[in-house]
């Protein structure tokens, strides 16, 4: 439908949704007819951050429906620069980071609870909602934020070797382990108190990880710039890597370039530049 390549992927309430950086945003339904949403010119040749939760989804600063009319532009979420990021808290309050802080929001976005400000300055790229924290991967290692103390960020292992640099996503598997795609450190595994590391000497020839996604029972995808990894793995008293498979273009993808993944009805889909 767009000769553009994709610039995001998100899905909720049962439907998938694609931006694409020719400034168009369609939505999929389970006969898999894509349908044009929205086309916004200001897209036009940019990455638009999505994030999805089982009942929504968003794509930039718009929280989206399959019916075009009911799709909500939040322009109250406009205070962020760079790529603005929405994930909807444990309390239904809304968190927005970007490239020059976060904001907190009521669950219409129509109160500001919290704004960094100058108070934070570092380029936040990805996040995780916990059930006592919030994660910030940014461009120089992990932090978090208390709910109860919006004001206080924290390292997490701050002096860790293999926490000091770009982190561009993060996941949360069935076990508690916190997977985190690195720029330069490959794939990591934060397990407790240990961080371990699956890069290129463990198989995964890619030590640039643009996204990750956790599917039951041990099994993970992740995008690189060399392509599409499946990673299994099973967690007893030790984590241990039981197979790593490798999809590329040669496999008919249309670049090796994975920019996001999402899970949706059973399957994996890809986006690629």
């Amino acid at each position: 439908n767009s000769s553009q390549a994709i610039s995001s992927i998100a899905s909720g309430g049962g439907y998938l949704y694609y931006g694409t950086y020719d400034g168009e945003i369609f939505v999929v339904d389970s006969t898999l007819t894509p349908t044009s949403l929205l086309k916004n010119p200001l897209f036009f040749g940019r990455l638009a951050y999505a994030s999805s939760t089982p009942g929504e989804a968003y794509i930039h600063r718009y929280r989206l429906h399959p019916d075009p009319k009911k799709v909500r532009y939040l322009p109250d979420l406009g205070q962020i620069t760079g790529l603005p990021l929405v994930r909807r808290l444990n309390n239904g309050d809304l968190l927005l980071v970007g490239h020059s802080g976060y904001h907190v929001y009521g669950p219409e976005a129509e109160t500001l609870i919290y704004d960094s400000k100058d108070d934070y300055t570092v380029r936040i790229l990805s996040s995780l909602i916990l059930e006592d924290r919030v994660l910030l991967g940014t461009m120089s290692g992990l932090e978090e934020l208390d709910p109860n103390q919006w004001n206080e960020v924290r390292p997490v292992f701050p002096d860790h070797p293999l926490l000091q640099g770009r982190i561009n996503d993060m996941a949360l598997d069935q076990w508690g382990n916190i997977w985190l795609g690195t720029i330069g450190e490959g794939l990591l595994c934060m397990r407790g108190d240990s961080v371990i590391q699956i890069s290129r000497d463990s198989g995964l020839f890619s030590n640039m990880v643009n996204c990750i996604r956790v599917q039951a029972n041990g099994v993970l995808w992740i995008g690189t710039n060399r392509g599409l990894f499946q990673v299994q793995y099973e967690d007893a008293e030790d984590l241990t890597i039981t197979s790593i498979v490798n999809l590329n273009h040669q496999d008919g993808l249309p670049t090796n370039n994975v920019r996001f993944l999402e899970l949706w009805r059973d399957k994996v889909w890809v986006a690629t530049d």
